[in-house]
């Protein structure tokens, strides 16, 4: 036998996972349906965590669009047309982590995968088509008029700082399944990282 050995699906194989899952799916509806546990805890079963995430795809779209709609609740905030574009930018990313918090950490978990394997892939959560894109690049936009956004930093790099920054906290809060509060855990951290934004 050589030292290292690799197996591969051949494509009529990878043609027949599709199947597998929703015999998968099936499977585990009728062990629901019969109170039977499933042989391997929720976390560890690629099988079931698919399944939960399946079943729960209606609060999963809800879920993103409460997202996309928080910009539009936060710009009615009483007093933040008086915040600069920094300041507001940073009371979005507190309110967006809020949000998480309202949802809980087992949905906020389920709308992780969702995006990573689901059709929404991560990479298009802050697409430029998107509400938040939209809304976080018309923040730079107007933080670079008003002089006061790094120089040594294009919008696209705070954007990718920004989503990866975000994702990292609510990834680890979920991890720790939500044992704490995570906008009053992270707040000073946040408002560091938003002002390191400033020249």
């Amino acid at each position: 036998v050589p030292l290292r050995v690799e197996y591969a699906l051949t494509d009529i194989g990878k043609s027949s996972i599709p199947s597998l899952l929703r015999l998968s799916d099936g499977s585990i509806d009728m062990m629901q349906e019969a109170g039977l546990k499933a042989s391997c805890p929720d976390a560890s079963c690629p099988a079931m965590v698919e399944h939960e995430v399946m079943v729960n795809q209606s609060r999963i779209e809800e879920y993103r669009k409460r997202w996309d709609d928080e910009y539009d609740r936060l710009m009615a905030k009483p007093g933040i047309e008086q915040m600069d574009p920094i300041d507001t930018l940073c009371s979005w990313f507190v309110d967006s982590l809020q949000l998480s918090l309202e949802y809980g950490e087992e949905l906020s978990r389920l709308a992780t995968i969702y995006y990573i394997v689901g059709e929404e892939k991560s990479d298009d959560l802050l697409a430029e088509e998107r509400v938040t894109g939209q809304a976080i690049r018309n923040l730079l936009d107007q933080a670079r008029q008003q002089d006061i956004l790094r120089d040594d930093l294009t919008n696209e790099d705070i954007v990718h700082a920004y989503l990866s920054f975000r994702h990292g906290l609510n990834s680890y809060w979920e991890l720790e399944r939500g044992a704490y509060d995570i906008v009053e855990k992270n707040r000073n951290v946040i408002t560091w990282f938003c002002d390191s934004l400033r020249k």
